[in-house]
């Protein structure tokens, strides 16, 4: 049944079927006022012509149609691939994040050695952030193709600024590093950053599927 529809629906049937009735009443019309040989010929050719503008005017619009969905999903291509690459940034800056907050799960260091190394763990986990900062902030956010994997960049960029001042504080001040007060900020932070996450993801799911509900 579906099929015997689309064969009855194809343009190109419609477009025979319409040409058949323009041809049939043209002779009609053409026979009611009793044409001559010559007069039927410049009949014939004029109604020609008009089948001939409509069939162009179809071929046009069919192929506008499919340029336009070339282009569109050209587009989407392109956008999805973009996407997949900076999701592979977005993962990594994860994967820092967690390696450099699992510092603040450490013992509080009791000796001088202890604190030298926990100082320079920590001055290097900040400076990992910086330049996971750095990267995400050059993202160019306008060709994501989506507002929440744009509104994700930004929150990611502001957030892993507060986490790499954090960590430097801590590094000029290794006291604080177990100040509850402190860590429980750090804490909102990594958990503002993985909301940023999961809602480029969802931009990105959007992007594959075409909802942007």
């Amino acid at each position: 049944m579906k099929k015997f529809l689309r064969i009855i629906m194809s343009p190109w049937l419609l477009l025979l079927c319409t040409s058949s009735v323009v041809i049939y009443r043209a002779v009609e019309l053409g026979s009611s006022y009793g044409l001559s040989v010559s007069e039927w010929a410049s009949w014939v050719q004029s109604v020609g012509s008009i089948i001939a503008l409509l069939v162009a005017i179809y071929v046009m619009s069919r192929q506008n149609a499919h340029a336009r969905r070339l282009i569109v999903q050209g587009d989407q291509l392109a956008v999805s691939r973009r996407a997949a690459a900076v999701h592979a940034v977005v993962a990594h800056a994860d994967t820092r994040l967690t390696t450099a907050m699992r510092l603040t799960t450490e013992p509080a260091p009791s000796t001088q050695s202890e604190i030298v190394t926990l100082t320079r763990s920590l001055g290097h986990s900040a400076e990992m952030l910086r330049a996971m900062q750095r990267t995400v902030g050059a993202i160019p956010v306008h060709e994501l193709g989506s507002y929440d994997m744009a509104d994700a960049i930004r929150r990611m960029d502001d957030t892993l600024g507060v986490l790499a001042e954090t960590l430097e504080a801590f590094v000029s001040m290794p006291a604080q590093f177990h100040d509850q007060s402190m860590i429980q900020h750090v804490n909102v932070k990594v958990s503002e950053f993985r909301t940023a996450v999961a809602l480029f993801r969802r931009g990105m799911s959007q992007i594959e599927t075409g909802n942007f509900s």
